[in-house]
């Protein structure tokens, strides 16, 4: 239901980043030029509707798209590679540019952690659009002071909220958005019509549009 203003939300993380909007907003000083996205290798954990609007946008943007995932995604042609997650840590340091937009499980609860950052090349960008569960908010911090990122755009953060005197609002390479991806102007209008269609399709006995796997978590 909340693919596409999330996906969006994704890029326009990734532009305040490659752009230096959020460092002019912060007045910074020695502001890096900005780049290009074409040909940058772009990685997203997770294949589902979101991941897939960010890897569909990002190809717009001429990037090289990878994604990971516990699914096997669709083929597409704004996908160049589906690396297996027990391959992903012999391509971080390839990686540009890395979204999570995984799900929250018992599987990848601080996934992103300090021997996961270690491993990105530096002056990479890490945006997480999922769930700050997914990230270890200490590891990123001593990573952020190690200067290990070009930019970091965070729309989910662990503790939720973010305290007003916590660390992570001292970087001004950290873009932070309140846990604002899903917002639209229509995503309530597509809620409506998901629960119509599932009160149909379960009084006549059809399978259900989004079930979730209580095994998977997601």
């Amino acid at each position: 239901i909340q693919g596409p203003e999330v996906a969006d939300h994704a890029i326009g993380l990734i532009l305040s980043i490659t752009r230096n909007i959020s460092l002019h907003q912060k007045n910074a000083s020695n502001i890096p030029r900005p780049i290009e996205l074409r040909n940058k290798n772009c990685l997203v954990f997770g294949s589902g509707g979101i991941g897939l609007g960010i890897l569909e946008r990002l190809n717009s943007f001429g990037c090289n798209n990878y994604v990971t995932s516990n699914d096997l995604p669709p083929i597409t042609s704004f996908i160049k590679k589906f690396i297996n997650l027990n391959e992903v840590n012999k391509e971080l340091k390839n990686m540009d540019i890395i979204i999570c937009a995984a799900p929250s499980t018992f599987r990848t609860k601080n996934y992103f952690d300090a021997n996961f950052f270690k491993k990105l090349k530096n002056d990479c960008i890490f945006i997480n659009v999922s769930r700050g569960s997914l990230v270890n908010t200490n590891d990123l911090i001593k990573y952020l002071k190690l200067n290990k990122f070009r930019g970091v755009g965070l729309d989910v953060v662990n503790p939720e909220p973010l305290p007003e005197n916590h660390l992570l609002h001292n970087f001004n390479n950290l873009v932070f958005t309140p846990h604002i991806a899903g917002a639209s102007d229509h995503n309530r209008e597509r809620s409506f019509d998901l629960l119509h269609n599932n009160i149909y399709r379960f009084k006549n006995k059809l399978k259900l549009y989004n079930i979730v796997d209580k095994i998977e978590e997601y």
